[in-house]
């Protein structure tokens, strides 16, 4: 069975998932949780079919655009595909970095079209470098309308994006990727 992307023919082994074999043939891609639930290893099919399992906790319109999780993709049968980007990726630009003094960055980023996202869900920041990580959101709806949408980030020493968020500057681009977590408040609960 093969995977194909980006014109390269990779072999699977006996039960490996789509993230393994990119990882295994030096194709990194993003992947926090490898679990299914951050949904930074986001890949679109252009043929074949990943299995339900690489579709299970996608939304109706990311399903809907062909798009899969690379950690939990294990197909039958050979399988081409596309790396995610702008569409996946909202633009958006950084309003602020501001260090808070216990080597955590409070950052404020204002998405260049609206983005809903429900108070606990959680979002992919692709810095401009490809550098994908992902993070809880710490503002409200309301609050992100008017101030832009709010992320504690950890500074790790040597980390790739705390690093690049410290040298940011304001109006930088980054990426924000599709919200995700179903731990949130649903009023009708």
């Amino acid at each position: 069975m093969r995977l194909t992307v980006s014109g390269d023919q990779l072999e699977f082994q006996q039960g490996e998932t789509v993230l393994h074999v990119l990882s295994r043939h030096g194709i990194e891609l993003p992947a926090a949780c490898r679990a299914g639930f951050c949904r930074a290893c986001l890949l679109r099919v252009l043929h074949g079919d990943p299995g339900s399992p690489g579709r299970a906790g996608l939304d109706d319109a990311l399903q809907a655009d062909g798009y899969f999780l690379a950690c939990t993709a294990r197909p039958g049968a050979d399988l081409t595909v596309a790396l995610a980007d702008a569409d996946v990726f909202a633009p958006a630009e950084l309003l602020s970095v501001q260090p808070t003094g216990n080597s955590v960055l409070q950052v404020r980023v204002r998405p260049r079209r609206p983005l809903d996202f429900h108070a606990g869900q959680h979002v992919a920041l692709r810095a401009p470098a490809g550098i994908v990580r992902v993070y809880s959101i710490a503002s409200l709806p309301a609050e992100a309308r008017d101030e832009g949408i709010e992320f504690h980030v950890r500074l790790y020493p040597g980390g790739a994006m705390s690093g690049w968020l410290a040298g940011a500057a304001r109006g930088d681009a980054i990426g924000l990727g599709q919200p995700g977590g179903s731990c949130y408040y649903r009023p009708e609960d």
